[in-house]
């Protein structure tokens, strides 16, 4: 096995000071562009980022045309939150190679970050011409449509995205999201348990679900959803607080002072929110 093998089996294996050991000793034999851009990857890996950027660089230099170095330069910028010059470098790898897709999903998030949508949302769609089946790609971009309320072109890509990951947690997510704001509540209630069983860990879908049942008039089972959301992620201010709200409406005046109390600890935001809210109203005259 050469030296370049015994490299991207230990980059594989996430020993990156190996395996630049191992690149580094096969760019001494054979000054190859590939072994070069992965002594770049190591050096990224490692965080050492300026002999990262000189590597690419100097790839560049000895071929202006290798759109893996500008699109490495690219994701360096990104990593710093610069992402006028990871545009900029994107747009470069897409010139060079224009079936680069990466480099068009990485294009389109920033653009999303920077809130130039419409650029997001076209480099999204000239992706996924490339790549319909990008799962990542469909949810982002579903994303978008549903935050600019295009709720028929955010449920065509949620849908999509199912289709390709149908247990996927943010894909069941979106699907529940979407047919809560279609009115179709069962069918959400259906997807947020559905998330639920793949990923315990996202406190919005507990939030999510127990707003549902509350609207539907089922607060104890909203509570329950709340109660079960706090037992799998302790330390989450909004859990506590939404928990003291449902406490409030069925009369648990200790209980709602309680969680209360704890959202305040976790966030003291809390605390001039729950003087506006209603829910509350009751417990903090009692305070």
């Amino acid at each position: 096995m050469d030296m370049t093998q015994l490299g991207e089996l230990a980059y594989e294996d996430g020993k990156y000071l190996k395996a630049l050991n191992y690149f580094l000793q096969a760019y001494a034999e054979d000054h190859d562009t590939y072994t070069r851009l992965n002594i770049a990857l190591c050096y990224q890996a490692l965080n050492n980022k300026a002999q990262a950027f000189s590597t690419y660089e100097a790839i560049i230099d000895e071929d202006p045309d290798e759109a893996m170095a500008y699109y490495g330069i690219a994701s360096l910028y990104d990593d710093d939150e610069n992402y006028e010059m990871a545009i900029a470098h994107y747009q470069k790898a897409i010139e060079v190679d224009p079936f680069y897709d990466r480099a068009y999903f990485f294009l389109a998030n920033a653009y999303d970050i920077l809130g130039e949508t419409h650029k997001a949302v076209e480099t999204y769609k000239t992706l996924l011409e490339m790549m319909p089946e990008d799962f990542w790609a469909l949810t982002n971009l579903g994303s978008i449509y549903e935050t600019q309320g295009m709720i028929d072109f955010a449920h065509q890509m949620f849908k999509r995205a199912l289709a390709l990951e149908p247990n996927h947690g943010v894909a069941l997510f979106n699907m529940g999201v979407i047919m809560s704001k279609l009115n179709r509540f069962n069918d959400a209630i259906h997807y947020y348990k559905h998330a639920l069983t793949q990923d315990t860990s996202y406190s919005y879908t507990y939030l999510n679900l127990a707003v549902l049942y509350k609207e539907q008039g089922q607060i104890e089972m909203g509570l329950k959803v709340l109660n079960e959301g706090i037992n799998h992620i302790e330390e989450e201010g909004f859990l506590f607080y939404n928990r003291a709200c449902f406490h409030a409406l069925l009369g648990h005046t200790e209980e709602s002072q309680s969680d209360l109390q704890e959202a305040i600890k976790l966030n003291v935001g809390f605390l001039e929110y729950a003087k506006k809210d209603p829910d509350l109203n009751s417990i903090l005259s009692l305070s």
